[in-house]
């Protein structure tokens, strides 16, 4: 969990996070699934954000495995940038509202 953006007050992280956080979990980018016997589903953890909801039957087993890749991970993961121009950063997220 984010708690605060590097280079940016409390106050001006919150305000960008919860920015985010709405835009990334607006209807249009939101895939709701509606599990039946059989189903499976793979989301990417580094792009993905999810959440399991408490609306199937909780007295059946569920099977649940996890996955993870072997090998170098590429850009931020790997070798962070330098924090981002604290202006530049609050013009661009203002010009997306």
């Amino acid at each position: 969990r984010i708690s605060q953006i590097l280079g940016f007050s409390e106050e001006e992280s919150r305000a960008l996070l919860d920015f985010l956080n709405a835009h990334a979990t607006s209807p249009e980018f939101v895939y709701r699934h509606r599990w039946r016997v059989g189903d499976i589903v793979l989301w990417d953890n580094r792009c993905t954000c999810h959440v399991a909801l408490p609306d199937f039957d909780q007295t059946k087993p569920r099977l649940m495995l996890r996955c993870s890749l072997k090998g170098e991970a590429e850009g931020r993961l790997a070798d962070p940038a330098p924090a981002p121009d604290k202006e530049a950063m609050i013009q661009a997220v203002a010009a997306l509202s």
